[in-house]
């Protein structure tokens, strides 16, 4: 079973979190995200903010929501629990 370090964890939350805030304000991109993540002090594991490119991929992966990807086609669940839910990740 994997194990979610909580601190990291948390964080992810409040990225996707800070996301679906600015979604419903209708201001939601990558940019906006970037600068209230920055406002809120939440940053990378090397203390530094977190580039676009990074949220992309924060965004985007279902790894979050307990899908784990093994081979090209092959999703394995029930490995980890999910800190995301399917609905707020979409």
């Amino acid at each position: 079973m994997i194990e979610w370090n909580p601190v990291e964890a948390d964080q992810i939350k409040e990225i996707f979190n800070a996301y679906l805030r600015l979604d419903k304000t209708g201001r939601a991109s990558l940019g906006r995200l970037q600068k209230e993540l920055a406002r809120l002090t939440i940053h990378n594991r090397r203390g530094k903010p977190f580039g676009r490119q990074s949220l992309s991929n924060i965004l985007r992966n279902d790894f979050y929501v307990g899908t784990l990807h093994h081979g090209e086609s092959v999703d394995v669940r029930g490995q980890h629990e999910p800190i995301i839910s399917r609905v707020v990740f979409g």
